[in-house]
């Protein structure tokens, strides 16, 4: 075996030999390797993008004075840029994060209103495989826009619109909506923009309630217009909304009954101002409603007219109200008058006869009648039509009741009186049937006297 010294001089002049040969040939291989590098896979510069990510946005909230980023949207949607070397292989497998930092916001934020700030754009990935060229980031910052998070307190309006369906109606009244006021909290911007906040329902057509809840409202400018409430806008609580629909009905009062009056006087009429009203209630309650009773009125010792009025609430059943809140009372007038009797007296030719089935003679000539009625009746009574009705009466002698003629405010005084009627034999109406004439004998013609036979019978 060769000693190891030998060996490794061995080795070493077989390196040495033809050594500027050797490098020769070092320089070409590279030169051929470069070569054929840049000729299958050949180097260039190229732009990667990335969407920007913002970190920790979370710590704006967190300040003392909370802020907002106002261009959050924009900024998760803008890409950024960086320009690198090497081949198409290697950039299309590079992975690259672009991102700003804002967990030391509080450094970068100055207090007092909106703020504009531009920060650094960090790039981060995979490099190993390519060169990153130098300031190759577009854009190198971008521009926070910051906003103070306020709260206010704003005004919560009610408004609906249509028409209910027919029978039906609206209680204005009634309606409402809460809280009247909600408290807004966001940015200054969003918030400032709003004047009040309105809530709108569609009326048209319905027949029953209407209830809202957790309703969150639309916002309304200064001049009435419209604005978006952005979603990051919070607000104390919900609305609820609640808008009565009843079925509508007519409620009807009957005649007010009452007592008797001082003696000598009488109640010419009972009269309402007001009898029908106009009611709401619910489908049931309006459906069993039936016409409606005051009390009734002690009249004892009144001998002249007066009035009463009526709360018609009072009256109304369960679930039953008036449309008219304004129109509640009625009033019943008593008209009072002194009751005065007059006689009158009635000849037997002023006697109108009915029913009369033969031949009649009225043997009495006269009788008086006395008549009692308020004043204002008696006035109109000059003289009162008499009658007789001979319908089931026949032939004789009869005494019958006169019927007398008299308003409906008056009355015969005592018993009525009779009259004396006879009824002949001969019919008071012509026969339709032709009877031969009565046998008259001739003189000249003998007369023969006719003898009839009986046949007896054992009865």
């Amino acid at each position: 075996m060769m000693p190891m010294e030998k060996q490794n001089d061995s080795l070493k002049e077989r390196f040495l030999a033809n050594l500027p040969y050797k490098m020769i040939a070092f320089i070409i291989a590279f030169a051929l390797w470069f070569f054929v590098l840049n000729t299958i896979e050949p180097m260039a510069n190229r732009d990667v993008g990335a969407l920007l990510q913002v970190r920790n946005a979370h710590s704006l909230l967190g300040l003392a004075e909370p802020i907002h980023l106002a261009n959050y949207e924009e900024l998760i949607h803008q890409n950024i840029y960086v320009t690198v070397r090497g081949t198409q292989r290697n950039i299309d497998a590079l992975n690259i994060e672009a991102y700003i930092d804002l967990s030391q916001a509080y450094i970068l934020y100055s207090a007092g209103g909106t703020t504009r700030l531009s920060v650094g754009v960090n790039v981060v990935g995979n490099f190993d495989d390519v060169h990153r060229m130098p300031d190759s980031v577009s854009p190198s910052t971008v521009v926070l826009h910051l906003d103070r998070i306020i709260s206010r307190h704003v005004d919560v309006e009610f408004y609906w619109y249509g028409d209910v369906e027919y029978g039906f109606i609206l209680i204005e009244e009634q309606a409402t909506h809460y809280p009247p006021t909600l408290i807004l909290t966001g940015p200054s911007e969003a918030i400032n923009r709003i004047d009040r906040l309105v809530v709108e329902a569609d009326m048209n057509g319905r027949y029953n309630h209407l209830l809202l809840e957790n309703y969150r409202p639309r916002a309304v400018d200064a001049d009435g217009n419209y604005v978006a409430v952005p979603a990051y806008v919070e607000f104390s609580s919900y609305v609820h909304i609640y808008v009565p629909v009843y079925q509508l009905g007519v409620v009807r009062f009957n005649d007010v009954s009452y007592t008797d009056p001082a003696p000598g006087f009488g109640v010419l009429r009972a009269s309402l101002t007001q009898r029908y009203f106009n009611v709401f209630g619910s489908a049931d309650a309006i459906y069993n409603l039936s016409p409606l009773y005051f009390e009734t009125l002690q009249l004892h010792d009144r001998s002249t007219s007066f009035s009463q009025s009526f709360i018609v609430n009072n009256y109304l059943p369960s679930g039953i109200y008036l449309v008219d809140r304004m129109n509640y009372r009625t009033t019943v007038n008593i008209e009072i008058e002194p009751i005065q009797t007059r006689t009158f007296t009635i000849n037997r030719e002023d006697v109108t006869v009915t029913g009369l089935t033969a031949v009649s003679n009225i043997l009495t000539e006269q009788v008086n009648v006395t008549i009692a009625a308020l004043e204002s009746v008696m006035a109109g009574i000059v003289s009162p039509a008499a009658s007789i009705d001979l319908t089931w009466f026949g032939y004789g002698q009869h005494q019958i009741n006169l019927n007398i003629d008299i308003p409906p405010r008056a009355q015969i005084v005592g018993v009525p009186p009779s009259l004396t009627v006879v009824i002949g034999d001969l019919p008071a109406y012509d026969d339709p049937y032709e009877y031969p004439p009565p046998y008259e004998p001739d003189d000249d013609e003998p007369y023969e006297d006719y003898e009839y036979e009986y046949e007896e019978t054992d009865n």
